[in-house]
């Protein structure tokens, strides 16, 4: 059976070789050590390209290791919808990846063109929240504008009152003794008579 590779443009590297003994142990032959299936799934999260080879009959096990992988992992985490494992099991091995094609990646694309409207919605009403608010600042710069103006006008005249009143006080004193003088006038002028 040919391997399928999806992304066949991919730049590759030479493969990380993975030996699988009869015993069902994996070695990892860059790093001279066994390896898990857990270790093999994080190569392959990390992006490493991962070659599980059987040590006696080199037959290449990579899809089988990967499918045990998924496997293994279903089985922890119990995620994967059970109508795709069911399609899965009806139409298995290379009608797989047909179905994949005309099922899931369908399905796949309606969820993402949803996505997709529902984060264009959610940016749309971010941007008019931004506009609202951009619009209650420049307002409340204006009401501030007009208030720091009419506080420095009130200032303004109360300076000039300030300062007024020295002269005010003077004239005022003024005035005092004038009256004073005439009062002494006039009682001088009452006392003579």
């Amino acid at each position: 059976m040919a391997e399928r590779d999806p992304i066949p443009d991919k730049p590759t590297t030479p493969p990380r070789i993975i030996k699988r003994y009869s015993n069902r142990k994996l070695y990892d032959t860059d790093e001279s050590r066994y390896v898990t299936l857990a270790e093999i799934a994080e190569m392959v999260r990390n992006g490493e390209e991962v070659r599980i080879i059987d040590n006696r009959t080199k037959e290449d096990l990579t899809s089988v290791t990967l499918a045990q992988i998924v496997f293994e992992e279903e089985k922890r985490a119990n995620r994967t919808p059970l109508f795709v494992l069911r399609e899965m099991v009806r139409h298995g091995g290379d009608k797989i990846v047909s179905f994949i094609a005309d099922e899931l990646n369908p399905r796949v694309l309606a969820i993402r063109a949803e996505a997709e409207q529902a984060v264009a919605r959610v940016l749309r009403r971010e941007a008019e929240g931004v506009r609202q608010a951009r619009e209650f600042v420049k307002a409340s710069r204006q009401t501030l504008e007009e208030w720091h103006r009419a506080f420095e006008a009130g200032l303004s005249r109360a300076m000039k009152s300030v300062v007024g009143l020295p002269s005010l006080h003077r004239e005022v004193q003024a005035l005092r003794d004038k009256l004073e003088e005439l009062e002494k006038k006039l009682e001088e002028h009452g006392s003579a008579e």
